[in-house]
């Protein structure tokens, strides 16, 4: 399981799996953080092959992205959810989408933490794909 968290330009991935115990492991070498430098149809084109690369490397299968709110003060912006469309798109893996208030309740239920060895800009890639590991074991 690859979690996926927008932020601002940038899309953060951390593969994660799920270990016998019921413990989290983050997966060697599979966590990164493609940027979306610009609007153009190069640069777009470069982060849509970017993030393919990174899934066929890594041979990811799934992808939870942590949702994006539509309205309110806490809303994305068009780049987010550019992204979040560049995502979706892929043909390599499925993509799931799951919303912030799920993520959280999962993490509460749940105790979820991220490792210490993870950088703080990674904890929400890594919540999302535990919290979705979680909930798919009901």
């Amino acid at each position: 399981m690859c979690g996926a968290d927008i932020q601002s330009r940038d899309l953060v991935l951390v593969s994660v799996d799920k270990n016998e115990d019921g413990t989290f492991s983050i997966v060697e070498n599979a966590c990164t953080k493609i940027q979306l430098a610009g609007d153009d149809q190069e640069t777009v084109r470069g982060f849509r092959r970017a993030l393919a690369g990174f899934i066929r490397s890594h041979d990811v299968r799934r992808i939870s992205l942590k949702g994006r709110n539509t309205n309110g003060k806490f809303a994305g912006g068009a780049v987010g959810f550019k992204i979040e469309a560049l995502v979706q798109s892929l043909e390599e893996c499925d993509v799931m989408i799951m919303m912030p208030t799920t993520i959280a309740s999962q993490v509460r239920r749940h105790t979820l933490t991220a490792p210490e060895s993870l950088y703080k800009y990674q904890h929400g890639a890594y919540l999302t794909a535990s919290a979705t590991l979680v909930k798919s074991d009901k």
